[in-house]
């Protein structure tokens, strides 16, 4: 009983870890893309 909880517990913890990293890798994406997107619309508005 006691193992399956630990087993239970470490399933949490690893799930909170990807949760964390997943959030971080969001934030950093919406700082990011529209970066991007406004890059690529200078570059083309530059080109032309």
């Amino acid at each position: 009983m006691d193992k399956r909880l630990e087993r239970y517990d470490e399933n949490i913890r690893s799930l909170e870890r990807e949760l964390a990293s997943l959030k971080v890798w969001v934030s950093i994406g919406s700082l990011i893309g529209p970066g991007i997107v406004v890059a690529l619309i200078l570059r083309g508005l530059g080109i032309r």
